[in-house]
């Protein structure tokens, strides 16, 4: 990791972060910008640093307020160390490190870099979540669907009798007329679907990802216990304490 001040301070980075990208180096790389007032008004030492670092990096970002800057650190190293590793680069405007932050913002546990296919003690861990809940379900997402998982999910949940929803983009990876199906879960908050959340210890989400509605309408109180089976971790957190088990969707655990 390395950082380096506004303008030239940036720029002068910008060599050893090219080698880093051609040598396939992972590093992290974090400089100050001017603040957001101060964007495009020819103010002194402004350059457009995150357009100037994006074709020699991975991901190029300015961090937009303080609340993003767990997420963005995560993601940050995280996709420095993915295969093919490389370069990144945050900016972080003046008037974002001036403001003020919540206490209790702090660091996100860190993505550790994993192969595709799930460890032994991740599946374990999903498999005494999954023996030791009295009402688990299985939230079928867009991950599923793109992956083809419909066969590894009728098995899963015949086996284990456990009752399948999904979302809107996950529609058609679960049979609606199958016995365990409940449904297509609703933006609503008493939809019928929703109630086998609210009922529910354990959330087997597969596939699922955020874009697809707010999390927290399937764990408001952040006390379910959540397995997130998909091809690659999740980036934010489900407001809960969860333990992952992340592996392919085609291959629930």
């Amino acid at each position: 990791m390395v950082s380096a001040t506004l303008g030239p301070g940036a720029i002068n980075l910008q060599l050893g972060v090219a080698d880093a990208m051609t040598n396939s180096t992972p590093l992290v790389t974090i400089s100050a910008q001017v603040g957001h007032d101060r964007n495009y008004k020819e103010s002194h030492q402004f350059v457009d640093l995150v357009s100037m670092f994006a074709p020699i990096t991975k991901w190029s970002a300015s961090v937009p307020s303080p609340a993003a800057i767990p997420e963005m650190v995560r993601k940050a190293f995280k996709t420095a160390e993915t295969e093919r590793p490389g370069a990144v680069y945050l900016s972080v405007p003046e008037d974002v490190d001036a403001a003020s932050v919540d206490s209790a913002l702090g660091p996100l546990p860190r993505n550790v870099v994993r192969p595709e296919a799930p460890s032994p003690a991740q599946v374990d861990r999903a498999v005494a979540l999954i023996r030791n809940a009295d009402r688990p379900i299985v939230l079928a997402g867009h991950g599923a669907a793109r992956s083809g998982a419909s066969e590894a999910l009728l098995k899963f949940t015949s086996a284990l009798g456990v009752p399948a929803a999904t979302t809107f983009h996950g529609k058609g990876v679960f049979p609606d007329d199958h016995p365990n199906a409940v449904g297509t879960i609703g933006f609503m908050t008493r939809d019928y679907a929703n109630f086998g959340f609210e009922e529910s210890d354990l959330i087997i989400a597969v596939g699922y990802e955020l874009r697809e509605f707010d999390p927290v309408r399937i764990n408001p109180d952040g006390d379910k216990r959540i397995i997130h089976v998909h091809r690659f971790p999740p980036r934010w957190t489900l407001t809960t304490p969860s333990t992952w088990a992340s592996s392919p969707t085609s291959a629930p655990p």
